[in-house]
């Protein structure tokens, strides 16, 4: 099947981070790939998003096995990294310090929501960041659950939660990302 990963998930209740571990990390293109056949391109690109913001990231295939348009949209995924750096340096810092992981499921930042309980889908960055990935081919929207809070999403959109977003668009170089505001 080409390495497809309908069944991906993160921050499930058996996540190594759950225990306090600092973080985690992925294989850009959702897992070693270094037998058989390559991941689809579509999945390719978005496990690049889906890992951006992950701890460390490492790609088990070069993007330009694909082509020019695949190491494009993973340039995009690592700029997205990039600009949240301090972010992360910063998380890892604390982590280091505290022994609280990095990236959280969701219920770890609201433990009695039952909803929260349920999503293993998306995952936090620390208490202030919840990122929500494509992790299927051939979606372009996705459902997104945000806790109770003020969210700003990454296209600057204002959201109170908890509540759900039906249809957040989700292109195939884009990943939704919704921090918290103070």
């Amino acid at each position: 099947d080409g390495g497809d990963n309908e069944n991906a998930t993160f921050g499930g209740r058996d996540s190594a981070d759950a225990g306090g571990g600092g973080g985690w990390s992925a294989s850009g293109g959702g897992g070693s790939f270094f037998f058989g056949e390559l991941p689809s391109k579509e999945l390719f690109i978005r496990w690049c998003f889906a890992n951006a913001l992950l701890p460390a990231v490492q790609f088990s295939v070069a993007p330009w096995r694909y082509d020019a348009r695949t190491s494009s949209a993973c340039l995009s995924a690592l700029r997205i990294r990039d600009a949240r750096m301090p972010q992360l340096q910063a998380l890892a810092a604390e982590a280091a310090a505290s022994r609280q992981p990095m990236v959280r499921p969701l219920w770890a930042y609201d433990p009695k929501d039952p909803t929260c309980q349920q999503i293993d889908d998306a995952f936090m960055l620390g208490n202030a960041t919840l990122v929500a990935p494509v992790l299927d081919a051939g979606i372009l929207s996705r459902p997104v659950y945000l806790p109770a809070g003020r969210w700003r999403s990454e296209r600057g959109r204002l959201f109170e939660g908890p509540r759900w977003i039906h249809e957040y668009a989700a292109p195939l170089d884009h990943l939704p990302v919704f921090d918290l505001e103070a």
